[in-house]
């Protein structure tokens, strides 16, 4: 009897002592939830600022290509519609005809059409030679590259470098293209500012009225 009270109390210890451990074990800690990765975004690009757009009354949005000059162009029978209401037609001189500002307008130079038997075969923009330059025209149509009248011989020289001086005796043209379209800057080293530019199907362009 006392062998089985002893087998009985063991038993009971044993299974406390299971009972025990199995409470005394840790716990094992929760995985961590895995963590949303957030796509980082992209600053966005900044907007090309944009070419002034044309304006009949603003010259200075005018464009002077080997075509023409704003809405003249080199081939048309007359450029008069193409310069109202800024510039009006004056009284031709020397087989030209040259446009002044009109009443209210804002410019600082004249046009000269050439016209031919083709149409108009140059355009010019001029400040006239009795006006001192010294600095950009601010009122001036402008090339691709930037020039207009007033704009330095150091200037242009630089944003066309493949352009070359008029040999033809008398002439201060700093011509800019190939047949069968030029421009001609009217720019000397004694008067290191283009007094005026000449779009023009014929070389050497035709001179000026003033």
């Amino acid at each position: 009897m006392r062998n089985s009270v002893r087998l009985v109390s063991l038993a009971a210890a044993a299974a406390l002592s299971i009972s025990l451990a199995a409470c005394s074990a840790p716990s094992a800690d929760p995985t961590p939830s895995a963590t949303a990765s957030t796509t980082p975004t992209a600053p966005p690009s900044p907007t090309p600022s944009s070419t002034p757009s044309f304006d009949a009354a603003d010259t200075s949005t005018w464009l002077i290509t080997d075509q023409g000059i704003g809405r003249a162009e080199l081939g048309s029978e007359s450029i008069v519609d193409a310069l109202s209401p800024t510039f009006a037609l004056t009284d031709p001189c020397e087989d030209l005809e040259y446009y002044e500002t009109a009443e209210g307008a804002q410019a600082s130079f004249g046009i000269i059409s050439h016209p031919g038997e083709s149409g108009v075969s140059g355009i010019t923009i001029r400040v006239p030679g009795d006006v001192p330059l010294s600095g950009p025209v601010a009122t001036s149509p402008l090339t691709e590259s930037g020039i207009g009248l007033g704009s330095t011989l150091d200037e242009l020289t630089t944003a066309e470098p493949d352009g070359a001086f008029d040999a033809t005796p008398g002439t201060s043209g700093y011509v800019v293209g190939t047949s069968p379209r030029w421009m001609v800057f009217e720019v000397s080293e004694a008067e290191p500012f283009v007094r005026g530019i000449t779009v023009t199907d014929t070389l050497p362009a035709t001179g000026f009225c003033s």
